[in-house]
């Protein structure tokens, strides 16, 4: 079966199973900021003709948590439930409410936009395939059958040449070089009391 076999067998999934409930840790998470935000409001009407510290731009023109991220941890938690990888629950049409009323996902049967108004792939798309492909979910011979846009390509090949450059520059490979910059990879020596290593008598 294609991979866009099972992303359609994945999205019934979710719309039957939906909606998916929130942990308590991400819903205690998310109300900490909107008091703490709330707070400020109110140390700002109580002071403001005293002193307009609490009133600074910087506390009310940004949200108390990022959404972004509110979003990406409740994706974590049904990609963990369902087995699949995170992004490919990006590119299925989904709602996410976490307030005093609810905390839920619920994912609609509505259509997968795997490319744009000009008929590229859009990247969700194009970094859903290759997770797949890097979780063992998608057959190795299976090619991506959309077009990559200009923009893409070009930012593809200028971060691989990036890489490439300054993982030749410390002398690793670029396998490695990804490795050390996401933090999978710690090649340092950790101090232990009777280490023969330089570390061994601090």
């Amino acid at each position: 079966m294609s991979w866009l076999n099972d992303m359609a067998v994945l999205q019934k999934r979710l719309v039957k199973n939906s909606p998916y409930t929130l942990s308590d840790e991400l819903f205690k998470a998310v109300n900490v900021f909107r008091e703490l935000q709330n707070d400020v409001l109110r140390l700002g009407s109580k002071t403001n003709t005293v002193s307009p510290f609490w009133m600074k731009s910087s506390y009310f023109l940004t949200p108390p948590v990022n959404p972004k991220l509110i979003v990406m941890k409740g994706l974590q938690e049904v990609a963990e439930q369902e087995g699949v990888p995170l992004t490919w629950l990006y590119l299925i049409p989904f709602n996410l409410q976490i307030d005093s009323a609810a905390r839920h996902v619920s994912f609609m049967d509505s259509i997968i936009h795997y490319v744009d108004d000009e008929g590229y792939a859009t990247s969700e798309c194009l970094i859903a395939f290759h997770d797949g492909k890097e979780e063992g979910l998608i057959d190795d011979d299976e090619p991506f059958v959309f077009a990559v846009g200009d923009f893409i390509e070009k930012y593809s090949e200028d971060a691989k040449e990036a890489v490439e450059t300054l993982s030749g520059d410390m002398g690793v490979s670029t396998k490695d070089f990804i490795k050390i910059i996401s933090g999978e990879h710690i090649d340092a020596p950790f101090p232990c009391e009777n280490d023969d290593s330089a570390w061994g008598d601090v």
